[in-house]
């Protein structure tokens, strides 16, 4: 059986006391608790799979596939983001309220983690120095850390949220379903035509600085609110199955063979602005949906369920400290070439991710960060 709870939250989004109780979609939570680990894979094996002293070996394939094979986490994660903040019941108290909701709650991790990492992880502890100006620089170009972008993008998305949420209302799922594909189409192609520029030695680099981010995502926000309740069946859900291998394993061969395939490469990049992987990333949104809805939780699990949930925003956040000690400590690991120790370190961050940010979340100071 299973408890009826709220909806599962966006980052920084929590459900309003006065709410009416809904019956919780616990696949959501699995899917955004998978996500996140499939984040923290890419960070921890990404490294391998290019380093070209493994290259050819089962080193090299399976931190691929433990890398790249994670491709579509990111963009997911914002589609689950997009599912609950472009609902309906998000801006039933209008836009002064919703604004003063979510920026009480992602302002305070932004300026938190920029000091975090900026400060005490680059200067302080790897002893990297900085001028004034480089400081400035470096927030403005979205390049203090390499995950904190993510920051950056929740910020942009939610301050065109109550825009988006007011076109598509009333407008049902088609209209939704429209917009998402104009937006995410257009992206695509804007991307795709850098890359190819890029590919005939003509350099072309579009803007991904704090500011502009966010129009990267819109896509995929809108997408998460056209698929939300959307349950695949029969030759539907075989065909999204299918596109998943198929989809995920022609990115597998992207990343193994980039001359061979440097020109589908070119016209669909191994980014989270490729045509390949936006096509991935929504069968796997769809296939999760569909899969997760029909697991029943007794009400044990489903408080882990949850509570690991709600933990993930602030393992995303915190992974990458974490890392740093088994770089350290593993030698093989911090050369990027033992496969074993890279999934022991795997194994030592997400436990210690999720169990800094469960108790985190307990602290009330913490929690705002969290």
């Amino acid at each position: 059986m299973t408890e009826t709870q709220s909806q599962p939250t966006a980052p920084g989004d929590e459900p309003p006391a006065e709410a009416p109780a809904v019956e919780r979609q616990y696949g959501l939570d699995i899917l955004r608790i998978l996500a996140v680990c499939g984040v923290v894979s890419i960070h921890t094996f990404g490294a391998i799979a290019i380093n070209p002293d493994v290259q050819g070996t089962v080193t090299a394939w399976g931190a691929r596939v433990l890398s790249t094979g994670f491709v579509w986490t990111v963009p997911v994660f914002v589609m689950l983001s997009g599912a609950l903040v472009l609902a309906p019941r998000a801006h039933a108290a209008g836009p002064a309220a919703f604004y003063r909701k979510r920026a009480w709650r992602i302002l305070p991790a932004l300026v938190a983690w920029i000091f975090i990492y900026l400060v005490l992880i680059r200067m302080l502890l790897l002893g990297e120095r900085f001028s004034g100006w480089d400081l400035i620089s470096l927030v403005f170009d979205n390049a203090v850390y390499p995950h904190l972008y993510f920051l950056w993008l929740i910020v942009g998305l939610y301050a065109v949220a109550p825009v988006i949420a007011g076109f598509l209302q009333g407008g049902g799922r088609r209209r939704a379903l429209i917009t998402a594909g104009v937006a995410l189409g257009f992206t695509v192609a804007v991307y795709a035509a850098s890359s190819l520029l890029t590919a005939s030695g003509r350099p072309h680099v579009l803007p991904t600085g704090a500011l502009v981010i966010w129009l990267l995502y819109v896509g995929y926000f809108i997408a998460g609110r056209a698929l939300e309740g959307v349950r695949l069946r029969g030759l539907a859900l075989v065909g999204a199955a299918l596109g998943i291998l198929v989809f995920g394993g022609f990115t597998l061969a992207q990343a193994a063979y980039p001359q061979q395939l440097s020109l589908a490469s070119a016209v669909s990049p191994i980014s989270y602005t490729g045509a390949i992987v936006a096509a991935l990333s929504i069968c796997v949104f769809l296939v999760a949906a569909r899969v997760l809805s029909q697991l029943r939780l007794g009400p044990r699990l489903a408080r882990l369920v949850v509570t690991l949930s709600e933990a993930s925003f602030g393992v995303f956040l915190v992974h990458l400290i974490v890392l740093l000690v088994p770089y350290e400590l593993l030698p093989g690991f911090k050369a990027q070439e033992s496969l074993p120790q890279a999934l022991l370190a795997y194994a030592v961050i997400i436990v210690a991710s999720f169990a800094i940010s469960v108790g985190a979340r307990r602290v009330p100071g913490l929690r705002r960060i969290f």
